[in-house]
């Protein structure tokens, strides 16, 4: 039962968090009028100056398209969470004959 609740309560909180983003996301947009992909092309020089100075490689490859996908993200870890979660279920289901 503990493992039910657990997991309908993880579940939630990304659920939740993935619309609070996206909530923020929006509610940045109507009060600046900027959209987060023109936020990016605003802050892109910063950034490549902090990205080409080899200090963070891993973080200079990802496509920046990447970041601001937002449902591509969600996606993708609720993808991941239920991968652990049927792993769970495979670990402590009862063995057959």
């Amino acid at each position: 039962m503990t493992t039910r609740i657990r997991e309908a309560l993880t579940l939630h909180a990304l659920v939740v968090n993935a619309a609070l983003t996206m909530a923020d996301e929006v509610e940045a947009e109507q009060e600046t009028g900027v959209t987060l992909d023109r936020w990016w092309v605003a802050q892109r020089e910063r950034a490549d100056e902090l990205l080409a100075g080899g200090r963070f490689p891993l973080l200079a490859a990802i496509p920046q398209e990447t970041v601001s996908d937002l449902d591509g993200l969600f996606e993708y870890s609720l993808g991941r969470h239920l991968d652990g979660f049927a792993a769970l279920v495979e670990e402590h289901a009862p063995a057959r004959p």
